[in-house]
């Protein structure tokens, strides 16, 4: 699970053609809602990313949301 996941892992996915990427995890953080770095998950320019974003937290019945995220940012390796 995410939450697992830790600087130094590595994830790979498979495309739909067969094609393996293999991602390095660089770095993990969890966030209120808020507080989430939206231009960190998706205006970084200087190579490709894969952004893992989980709910974590309190439930709060009213918003049908929980408080927190946690996520987890690794690179392409190239």
């Amino acid at each position: 699970t995410a939450d697992k996941l830790k600087a130094g892992d590595v994830i790979e996915v498979r495309s739909k053609s067969g094609q393996t990427l293999t991602y390095k995890v660089y770095n993990s953080a969890r966030y209120k809602l808020a507080d989430v770095p939206l231009q960190d998950l998706f205006n970084k320019k200087d190579g490709k990313y894969l952004n893992l974003v989980t709910c974590v937290g309190q439930w709060d019945a009213a918003s049908s949301s929980y408080s927190d995220r946690l996520i987890v940012y690794a690179k392409l390796v190239e």
